[in-house]
């Protein structure tokens, strides 16, 4: 009971919301739809005879039939129509509640997302190296500094990226990326000559390592 009374209190606002938005929205179906048709279907003479069949073939109904009919349809096409509308908004607005309340996230699935990509330099031309990582988790997750690796067949050579924004914590929901001067590396290590496939890597404080695919120089995506 106790509990009852607790997410009452927290929720008092939500749930009496709900509740009055159902009610302003029945208020406003019965005035928009059309009452019924109070008008007996006995008062209006019959275009053909009321025998029910005549040598087995069904009688033809009358006007007054038909309008009814097609009066009652278009009645139950609104009141359907509009009970959509009604439930469509109500699954919103609790999607809403839910997805800030964090109940959403935390039954999707969870993971860690590290990514690089090539792109040009838009003024000097240079090759650049684009890493993201963003945490999708319930839980705040620490990254290493970051490593970019360059393969020649099966020669590999790493080195770390001294960046001040790493060691990183990451809460949920959020990301960082930084930009790396791939060029600079062909440039000041000589022996790096050949090695044109180029991935990273990122170790953390949880026990995971992280690594992207070796591109090769020439794939580059776009320009930053």
């Amino acid at each position: 009971m106790e509990k009852l009374v607790a997410f009452w209190r927290r929720n008092r606002l939500f749930i009496i919301s709900i509740f009055g938005f159902f009610f302003v929205m029945n208020w406003c179906g019965r005035m928009i739809m059309p009452p019924p048709s109070q008008k007996p279907v006995e008062a209006v003479a019959p275009l053909v005879e009321a025998n029910a069949y005549e040598d087995g073939v069904p009688r033809l109904k009358s006007y007054e039939e038909l309008m009814t009919e097609k009066a009652a349809r278009t009645e139950r096409n609104s009141g359907s129509f509009f009970l959509f509308v009604m439930l469509l908004t109500a699954l919103l607005l609790i999607g809403y509640y839910a997805y800030k309340k964090g109940w959403i996230s935390s039954i999707l699935p969870q993971w860690v997302r590290f990514s690089s990509g090539l792109y040009f330099d838009r003024k000097t031309g240079r090759l650049l190296m684009k890493l993201f990582v963003y945490n999708n988790t319930a839980e705040s997750k620490t990254f290493m500094q970051p490593q970019l690796f360059f393969r020649k067949g099966g020669a590999k050579r790493s080195f770390v990226i001294k960046n001040g924004a790493f060691p990183l914590t990451l809460t949920p929901g959020t990301g960082h990326s930084i930009v790396i001067d791939v060029e600079q590396f062909w440039e000041k290590v000589l022996d790096l000559k050949g090695f044109n496939r180029i991935g990273a890597s990122i170790d953390t404080t949880f026990g995971k390592n992280y690594r992207t695919m070796a591109y090769p120089r020439w794939f580059v995506v776009g320009k930053i």
